[in-house]
């Protein structure tokens, strides 16, 4: 009998070890949308085939209920908050460009000058992203990659110890890289480029994968809320693509669905070119399409344009899925699907309609400030520029003057609070006591050394944009509410309801499979991901 209850006791502690033991995918791959609204996967729901974002919703976990927790929505802080799991007050990306008093000079999030000369590279970002952790977790061992026809997008979401970073040049029509990255200019990749580009992508034009009469979700397709895709064309399909790109650059392509078909067919031939998936060590990947981005900016969320560009992307997705299950294995591999922010409706569109909308102009705001401070005795150089609605002061003034910078400081938020547009002017160094919601976003969007002294929270659809086509970049939900899906490995069969930030998504992941973050001081897990 003590023989029995021994054997039972071991068995027991067998099966308890066996529990702790963290099994791990042999890819992760993180697919950002850009520009990609939570209600698409709603709206266009019927137009979508069985094998794209269906696939990925019925068997994966789909979270319906994320947002991004801070403003500006803008492609930069997105990517970067995604994959540190942090906010812009934490990973420092504050915006795609800022104002960086120092040199009194705007800067880009990726770029920098060394020696007289550009360079892309990760270093403004603060912190470190989920292919960092995984790197440095495998020993080096792993592989990390980023692909985006943005640099933006192929470089934070890779982070600082990326293999390589890919983007594309419209200027050269080509995948480029920086000398940052020891995987700068592959042999696969120099053969990717020596394709015949316009023969692949754009001889058969854009033409509409359904009927005209199945796209009854969006507004016809002649209408006046829409730029044209050249100087030449209409705004009607089908479009000439091969014209467009004669009357143009290679940048067409990344105004067209064709843009994520070829993103996805150099993550086709990066995985197989760079043996990802082969070993014991998870590596990482990730994707973003940024062609939705730009269809959005030009054509607009209600617009058969955009319709149409997520009918291909699912196609493209499901393609994609059956290549990772012959490459790297079925259920070998994790996937993540999000967005880096959604979109609002174009302003001409609402004002059809009746809704309150406006356009908020940043360089007329600037020169009234300026003219306001000097009637009030002031040097109107003490403004240095009002850019991403953030008014820097000089930094002079606020170090020798401060008695004047408080007063200038009032006397501008007085004079912005009274324009139409502006809901709030928050006071960057007075921010631990505000309740109000919109607030809370800008307060987490903000970092001391690369945010204004003033920032300015607009109304609802009111942004510095034009009247037609969509853009981003407000505390609002349709700027905030974003799809997030998770696929593949490791995770079971779930609809989420209950609300997450978008910095979930990195320390669930980590949590998961037993990687180490770095950072994601109040980032809480996806409970839903751990469920029997």
């Amino acid at each position: 009998m003590k023989l029995k209850f021994l054997g039972a006791l071991f068995s027991l502690t067998i099966l308890s070890l066996q529990s702790q033991e963290i099994a791990r995918p042999k890819l992760i791959v993180g697919i950002v949308v850009d520009q990609m609204r939570y209600d698409y996967l709603t709206r266009f729901y019927n137009d979508f085939g069985n094998d794209g974002f269906k696939k990925i919703m019925r068997e994966g976990v789909n979270c319906k209920n994320v947002h991004y927790s801070y403003k500006p929505t803008y492609t930069g802080p997105g990517h970067a908050t995604i994959f540190t799991g942090t906010s812009p007050s934490v990973h420092g990306i504050v915006g795609n460009n800022w104002f960086q008093r120092s040199k009194n000079v705007g800067v880009y999030c990726v770029e920098l000058e060394e020696d007289g000369k550009k360079r892309y590279n990760p270093s403004r970002l603060l912190v470190e992203t989920l292919g960092d952790a995984m790197k440095q977790f495998s020993n080096f061992k792993s592989k990390n990659f980023g692909i985006s026809l943005k640099d933006r997008g192929a470089i934070l979401p890779a982070g600082h110890l990326a293999d390589g970073a890919y983007w594309f040049s419209s200027e050269e029509g080509i995948w480029v890289s920086d000398d940052y990255y020891a995987k700068k200019n592959p042999y696969w990749l120099k053969e990717f480029n020596a394709q015949d580009k316009s023969n692949l992508y754009l001889k058969d034009g854009w033409k509409l994968s359904k009927n005209i009469s199945e796209y009854e979700e969006s507004i016809p397709d002649l209408n006046n809320y829409e730029y044209s895709l050249t100087k030449k064309s209409n705004t009607v399909f089908p479009y000439n693509l091969v014209e467009a790109q004669k009357e143009t650059d290679w940048g067409i392509l990344k105004k067209v669905p064709q843009g994520n078909q070829m993103s996805a067919d150099l993550f086709k031939v990066l995985i197989k070119n760079e043996s990802i998936g082969k070993d014991e060590f998870t590596d990482f990947v990730s994707l973003s399409f940024s062609a939705t981005d730009y269809v959005g900016h030009r054509f607009g969320v209600q617009s058969v344009e955009v319709h149409d560009t997520y009918i291909k992307l699912d196609q493209t997705i499901a393609n994609l899925l059956v290549f990772l299950d012959e490459q790297v294995g079925k259920k070998q591999y994790t996937v993540l699907l999000t967005s880096d922010h959604g979109a609002g409706m174009p302003r001409a569109y609402l004002q059809d309609k009746g809704i309150p909308n406006g356009q908020l102009n940043e360089r007329t705001m600037q020169k009234e400030l300026e003219r306001l401070i000097a009637a009030e005795g002031f040097n109107d150089n003490w403004i240095s520029k009002l850019m991403n609605l953030n008014l820097y002061f000089s930094d002079s003034l606020k170090t020798l003057k401060n008695d004047q910078y408080l007063k200038l400081k009032v006397i501008c938020a007085n004079w912005l609070t009274k324009q139409e547009g502006i809901a709030r002017v928050l006071d960057s160094e007075c921010t631990s006591n505000s309740l109000d919601e919109r607030e809370q976003l800008a307060i987490r969007g903000y970092h001391p050394k690369r945010s204004g002294d003033l920032i300015l929270i607009e109304e609802a659809n009111w942004s510095s944009y034009s009247d037609k086509g969509s853009t981003h970049g407000s505390p609002y939900k349709y700027d905030t509410h974003v799809p997030l899906l998770f696929y593949g490995f490791g995770i079971r069969k779930a609809e989420v309801v209950k609300p997450y930030p978008v910095t979930s998504i990195v320390s669930s992941l980590s949590l998961l499979f037993g990687f180490q973050m770095n950072q994601g001081l109040l980032a809480k897990p996806i409970e839903e991901l751990f469920g029997q």
